[in-house]
């Protein structure tokens, strides 16, 4: 699932590489064994500050990215469990608009009221 969204321009995760700042710090101070070797100063005190600050905002735009995913496979789920009781036209609309999870779920409930 998650190649289709990537397929069709909606996920896109950032990697170190896409921040030329991190692509710089990296070149300039980091070390054979992994760590990096900033200088004893403020100016390296903000360098690793800035560093880890990027890092941490990238997380989060892949946590983000990732809920995201979920929420769409959620979605289509849904929708396929519902195409088997209900028409195509309550389960995706059409040009006019296309129900939410909720409205699915309220014709499902009718349905299941009504027999």
């Amino acid at each position: 699932m998650r190649e289709f969204f990537e397929d069709i321009g909606l996920l896109k995760i950032m990697n170190p590489s896409d921040s030329i700042f991190l692509s710089n710090i990296h070149h300039a101070f980091a070390q054979t064994n992994g760590d990096y070797a900033f200088p004893n100063s403020l100016e390296g005190d903000l360098l690793k500050r800035a560093k880890f600050e990027i890092e941490e905002l990238q997380q989060k735009v892949k946590n983000l990215e990732q809920l995201n995913v979920d929420s769409c496979e959620t979605d289509l789920n849904v929708r396929k469990l519902a195409a088997q009781v209900l028409s195509d036209f309550q389960v995706h609309g059409d040009s006019y608009g296309v129900p939410t999870l909720e409205d699915i779920t309220e014709l499902l409930i009718n349905k299941i009221l009504k027999k």
